[in-house]
């Protein structure tokens, strides 16, 4: 992964503070990670989206660039972990829940929030959950979806905008369930991803 070349440094730097409210060396420093990772997400994510279109564009473009960099920056901290997990932005609309699908290599289906209990209760009660999925009963098509993939645990931190879940930031794993501890930290990143929405809401 190649770093932000010197020259576009102060143009990130002011990107960061006007998606977070903070720069880039304020969020690695609250996601306890060295500043190259961030700039090294951060440049990625821009890969994926012209500059014109992530400081112009709609509003759309840049919450998704947004929650693009929050589940690269999630996923880098789960690295750490020692455990694989798979990370993604579960966007919740209504009653469906629909997967960003950011670091995916392949499509995730949408699918009814009542078919997954885990889900259901980080936006009932806006908390963390973590556990194994045989402990709870799963719909037909998240059961399917978890199969195809592996998963037997997972983890998430909900992110709320104006006082309701906008979606849930995503662990899973064909190993054991995240820590405490490492939900602890994706929450850090879903405080920051909370921030930056509501400066564009």
């Amino acid at each position: 992964m190649a770093l932000l070349r010197e020259s576009n440094a102060a143009a990130s730097e002011q990107l960061m503070r006007s998606w977070f409210g903070l720069g880039t060396e304020d969020v690695a420093k609250e996601l306890g990670l060295p500043i190259s990772v961030v700039n090294t997400h951060l440049a990625e994510t821009l890969a994926a989206k012209s500059r014109a279109t992530a400081s112009h564009g709609s509003d759309d473009d840049l919450q998704t660039t947004v929650l693009d960099l929050g589940v690269r920056l999630a996923a880098e901290i789960t690295s750490l972990s020692g455990q694989r997990y798979s990370v993604d932005y579960l966007r919740i609309s209504g009653e469906t829940v629909i997967p960003l699908g950011v670091l995916a290599t392949e499509p995730r289906p949408k699918f009814p929030l009542s078919e997954h209990p885990f889900l259901m209760e980080m936006v009932a009660t806006g908390q963390p959950v973590a556990g194994e999925l045989r402990n709870r009963r799963l719909g037909e098509r998240a059961r399917s979806l978890a199969a195809r993939l592996g998963i037997v645990a997972g983890g998430g931190v909900p992110v709320k905008v104006k006082g309701s879940v906008h979606g849930i930031l995503s662990l899973s794993t064909a190993g054991v369930q995240p820590t405490h501890a490492l939900l602890q930290h994706i929450g850090v990143v879903a405080r920051i991803i909370e921030i930056a929405l509501a400066h564009h809401h």
